[in-house]
């Protein structure tokens, strides 16, 4: 909580400065959760989400996890190319006070400066013949402040907890069609919507301030996600073909069922929309020395892409394992994603790089993403 309070303080001191008219700000598609695995296939999720990924993909996923698993920690961090490639010009200019942050901040002009950082504690996977079900611990915080083209600041900061429960059932006489469902509670604290469009010189001139109130807003939920995967019941050339559907947030994702006025502003947060997904993926149990190798295509978000293309919905991804190493890559978003993964059983660590649009018409902008999980458990 202090490290978010911080960041929303920044945000606003950022935010008040008298700059130039508005611009376009970051719109960059807010996702609850997501690691290393799926962005390094291109963002997929609902045709091959596994164990975490479940409580905030595909539910249905839940049968599809091999074995039990206990992980005692996960931790996902993700920085962009413009943090890295900014860090030493912030940090130089940090030591110069606020004043001197900020002048650091305004030579970081049109790149966008993101972070995300994310955990998963005590999650509990437990695949069953035809029940199965998973409980975890979820938090991510994430940070996008970008310095527009006519030098107006503009912020989205995000920070969300809470647990989540999946339940999944195989039906059918042959395990075919998999219907989930999870169950979410979650708290979450953010800056507004009108921090990420940013406020300028107009803005000050009329005499416009901004209040602690205006800046961010907390609150609590309980929401729900639907999904349903259903494998073709014929397997030429030994091809597995499958198809997936979701529904995420059917409540809404309002972040206002309940508040414990953290903030002491009584706003609200920033909302997670309704969602729907489909995706299909086709899996080669054996090829040569390679297992489980899959090809999938997913749309996703559809409903959390307001007033952008929907080529921002597409996915396109693929994995195959040798040993204990997992191969990925995809596109995502239409920017090339790639990934590898280790898994020793009781260590599992993940790397991807992966591009995300800001704007919203495909090819404006990407933001280009480095992304590690690190996992302990059985």
């Amino acid at each position: 909580m202090k490290t978010f309070k911080k960041a929303l303080a920044l945000s606003l001191t950022l935010s008040t400065l008298p700059l130039t008219a508005t611009t376009q700000a970051s719109d960059m598609i807010v996702r609850q959760y997501q690691n290393a695995r799926m962005m390094g296939m291109g963002g997929l999720k609902l045709t091959t989400g596994l164990y975490d990924e479940n409580f905030t993909g595909n539910p249905a996923r839940v049968t599809a996890n091999p074995s039990w698993r206990l992980t005692l920690a996960e931790v996902t961090s993700e920085v962009g190319n413009g943090v890295i490639d900014n860090a030493t010009t912030i940090a130089e200019s940090a030591s110069g006070g606020t004043e001197g942050l900020l002048e650091g901040l305004s030579d970081t002009v049109g790149t966008p400066n993101y972070l995300r950082f994310g955990t998963t504690l005590l999650g509990l996977y437990v695949p069953m013949e035809n029940w199965s079900w998973a409980f975890g611990v979820q938090q991510f915080a994430t940070a996008d402040i970008n310095v527009r083209s006519n030098y107006q600041f503009t912020s989205r900061v995000i920070a969300d907890a809470g647990a989540s429960f999946t339940l999944g059932r195989k039906f059918m006489e042959n395990k075919e069609l998999s219907i989930g469902a999870t169950v979410h509670a979650k708290y979450r604290v953010s800056t507004s919507e009108e921090l990420n469009e940013g406020f300028g010189l107009i803005d000050y001139i009329k005499g416009e301030e901004l209040s602690l109130q205006d800046a961010g807003g907390e609150g609590g939920q309980i929401d729900f996600d639907l999904g349903a995967t259903y494998i073709l019941p014929f397997h030429p050339w030994d091809l597995q073909v499958q198809t997936a559907a979701t529904i995420n947030n059917l409540l809404g994702g309002t972040y206002q069922q309940f508040s414990v006025d953290a903030l002491g502003t009584g706003a609200t947060p920033i909302a997670q929309p309704r969602t729907l997904g489909a995706g299909i993926a086709v899996t080669k149990p054996e090829l040569w020395k390679f297992k489980g190798t899959t090809v999938a295509f997913e749309v996703s978000d559809i409903g959390n892409n307001a007033n952008a293309s929907p080529f921002r919905w597409v996915h396109l991804g693929a994995e195959t394992n040798l040993s204990v190493i997992a191969l990925r890559a995809g596109l995502n978003q239409g920017y090339w994603t790639a990934g590898l993964g280790l898994d020793l059983k009781l260590l599992r660590l993940d790397y991807a790089s992966y591009g995300e649009e800001v704007g919203l018409v495909m090819g404006t902008q990407e933001n280009r993403v480095h992304a590690i999980r690190f996992a302990m458990g059985w």
